[in-house]
């Protein structure tokens, strides 16, 4: 939840200070409104207001008939370990530890010859087949549990219910709008000079903000 509120709120508060019109007041009003109103009334909306009138089950939302949306939560597919696992994370770990000793290698034998050697074909080809054999030789590693609906609602997956679903958008559409507001502020205290300097080595506009002002910002 706080990877989706803060991701939010970054984007908002660049908006904020974007030099399209409509994206800047369009930003202000998403704030306006989200951080004005108590956190609990937003909880009571999404939940009796969107989420409660979603479809039953028999005529959820479905996506390529993998994830089902209605009044019952959000149905997903869930992965399940199969009989493979273990042998996949073993094939994995030796193709790591084969990679970096055959860098070390390499690296040592540059040193002492002069000649440089290509290591990340062979690395790239431990990394991939390794773990491919591994399945290949002992089955899957990971299988996937699809939800389906089995007489009054869904069997299978994992699901999300629509009381932490509400809990979830309200508190994340409350907070980013705070989060917003920091980041435009954190942006906008940044020396005008730092601009003025990125704009003399001709710098665009989007290298500036994410070379320049956005790494101040985080300081």
């Amino acid at each position: 939840m706080y990877c989706v509120r803060f991701c939010l709120g970054f984007f908002i508060g660049l908006a904020r200070l974007s030099d399209n019109w409509l994206l800047r007041k369009l930003s202000t009003i998403y704030i306006e409104i989200f951080r004005n109103i108590p956190p609990l009334l937003q909880i009571f909306f999404w939940y009796f207001a969107v989420l409660r009138n979603l479809p039953g089950p028999r005529q959820a939302v479905s996506a390529f008939d993998l994830a089902f949306l209605s009044n019952r939560g959000l149905y997903i597919p869930s992965p399940q370990l199969g009989d493979g696992f273990i042998a996949f994370i073993l094939a994995v770990v030796m193709a790591i530890v084969l990679s970096v000793g055959l860098f070390r290698f390499n690296k040592t034998y540059q040193i002492k010859t002069g000649q440089l050697r290509r290591t990340w074909p062979i690395a790239a080809v431990l990394i991939i087949g390794l773990p491919l054999l591994a399945q290949w030789l002992f089955g899957a590693a990971l299988h996937w549990d699809v939800p389906a609906l089995r007489g009054f609602n869904f069997r299978g997956g994992m699901v999300l219910i629509p009381e932490l679903a509400a809990l979830t958008l309200a508190l994340s559409v409350y907070t980013s709008a705070f989060i917003a507001e920091i980041i435009r502020a954190g942006i906008q205290a940044v020396p005008y000079g730092q601009h003025e300097a990125a704009r003399s080595l001709g710098l665009p506009n989007p290298v500036t903000l994410r070379q320049v002002i956005i790494p101040r910002h985080c300081e």
